[in-house]
């Protein structure tokens, strides 16, 4: 059964943060945590087996920043593709039968800059450059998170859905996202799957999770929690 299939039925149970064990697992964070996937690969398998055991049903790659110009920063750039095509097999390795994997796609810009036209065709390829090995890896979904600048991340969809238009086959896109919002108990959320479009079977479905007010209600728990401690 597909992952939007799936979500029509129930609700899904996501990973944790990939930085975050990382960082517990003493790799420090001046570290290019994505090159980790060709540097440390049985770290990278361990936590995403550590999530799959702890009954998670979707597992995000560790590419989070496999973009060439976060790599750049790093001074490797070149191992672009092999990451982002390692970190897509690493999560498989690991993956229960039931498991559906995401390829994480972060932001390219910092959160203090500003986003301007000028820099949509540049944005733009950089994007297209990381999704397209992502979707060459039949991953279950692109998972677009933590961008600060909603244009920017209108750029990946706008991509996802080019690609799709421009293919042949019967495996679809769909953009997720909701009709409704949820209330702080996390009620009446849910989704309004309104746009499919054909790709082929090496195509990706587009997935954008809105799980804002999850994460509120979660982080207003644990400090309502604290404070009565």
């Amino acid at each position: 059964m597909s992952l939007l299939e799936t979500l029509q039925k129930k609700p899904l149970i996501g990973d944790g943060a990939m930085g975050t064990m990382l960082y517990a697992n003493g790799v420090f964070i001046n570290t290019c945590y994505e090159q980790l996937c060709l540097t440390q690969p049985n770290l990278i398998e361990r936590i995403h087996r550590d999530y799959v055991q702890a009954g998670a049903d979707l597992i995000e790659t560790n590419t989070f920043g496999a973009n060439r110009l976060k790599l750049e920063t790093h001074g490797i750039a070149d191992q672009l593709e092999a990451i982002n095509r390692t970190a897509v097999h690493l999560a498989r390795n690991v993956a229960g039968p039931t498991t559906y994997i995401l390829g994480s796609v972060g932001p390219l810009l910092q959160s203090d800059q500003l986003f301007s036209d000028r820099h949509t065709s540049e944005l733009e390829h950089l994007f297209h450059e990381q999704i397209a090995l992502l979707a060459d890896e039949n991953v279950d979904a692109i998972q677009l998170e933590t961008f600060t600048h909603v244009d920017e991340a209108e750029l990946g969809e706008e991509y996802e859905e080019e690609r799709g238009s421009n293919s042949d086959g019967d495996q679809h896109y769909s953009d997720m996202h909701p009709e409704q919002w949820t209330n702080e108990d996390g009620e009446a959320f849910k989704y309004d799957y309104d746009r499919e479009v054909q790709s082929n079977q090496n195509a990706v479905k587009v997935v954008n999770y809105y799980f804002y007010m999850f994460q509120t209600s979660f982080l207003t728990l644990a400090i309502s929690q604290f404070l009565t401690q």
